[in-house]
């Protein structure tokens, strides 16, 4: 009897363990083409479904769903889209943009400037937190050199993560990476081994995207005007305040690093 009740549970375990991976699969297709016939979706309305589903069908418990939900990353992350936000309100972002940018003569070197500056701060600002404070400067300065949008925000999209692989608090996979891997100093060994095919990958970067929308691509000059703070003291609250959350949540990070380490 104890044979058979344990036959039938490792057929439910696999018939369980299916599913979740049917529902993943679906969730991913969906993402990429957002509709189904004639309705269009919604990113969240298709991770809702997907989470609604494992949890209708029994894949997880709902307390286990619960205690899955990283509350720190939902606040630090509303946090900055505050910040974002501040920056765009007080003229910053289109300061930034001038600073940033002013060298760039042409479209090819301002995909490089994206490309570098962006990959190579996203190791050590946080991937998540060089897309929220870059969007709505790549979109600014789209808007300003009357240029498509699509292919520099790709490109931003494309160097945050990739760049984002450098350093073992660049994106969440590297952290665990690191935690997991029981490496002696792992900011030296990713420097170390990932360092020249980081910047191999972004380079491959920039040939992609010239591949891909080589009709965006003009040899016409880019003229570069810089632009006042329309309030500073909001600017310098939003500074501070990028600066501060990013700290805190690298902080953590390493506090929450060096201790499991020595658990190991």
């Amino acid at each position: 009897m104890h044979s058979h009740t344990l036959i039938f549970y490792k057929i439910i375990k696999k018939e369980v363990s299916f599913i979740s991976i049917i529902v993943l699969v679906i969730v991913y297709i969906l993402i990429s083409v957002r509709q189904i016939g004639r309705v269009h979706l919604q990113s969240w309305q298709i991770m809702l479904g997907g989470a609604l589903t494992v949890l209708i069908t029994r894949q997880i418990s709902f307390s286990q769903a619960f205690n899955s939900i990283n509350f720190d990353i939902i606040i630090f992350l509303g946090c900055m889209f505050i910040v974002g936000e501040a920056f765009g309100r007080s003229g910053y972002i289109k300061h930034l943009s001038f600073v940033v940018f002013k060298k760039a003569k042409n479209m090819n070197q301002l995909l490089l400037f994206i490309i570098f500056s962006l990959g190579l701060l996203s190791p050590f600002f946080i991937n998540d937190t060089m897309v929220i404070v870059s969007t709505p400067l790549i979109i600014y300065i789209a808007k300003k050199h009357n240029i498509s949008a699509k292919p520099l925000l790709l490109t931003m999209a494309f160097a945050v993560t990739t760049g984002s692989v450098l350093s073992p608090i660049g994106n969440p996979q590297n952290l665990l990476i690191a935690l997991n891997s029981n490496m002696e100093n792992p900011f030296l060994t990713f420097f170390r081994y990932l360092t020249i095919p980081t910047l191999i990958n972004l380079f491959i970067i920039f040939i992609m995207i010239k591949l891909f929308f080589k009709d965006h691509f003009k040899n016409e000059s880019l003229n570069h005007i810089k632009d006042e703070i329309n309030d500073e003291k909001l600017a310098n609250l939003s500074r501070i305040s990028f600066f501060s959350n990013v700290y805190s949540y690298r902080h953590k990070n390493f506090h929450c690093f060096n201790r499991i380490r020595r658990c190991l």
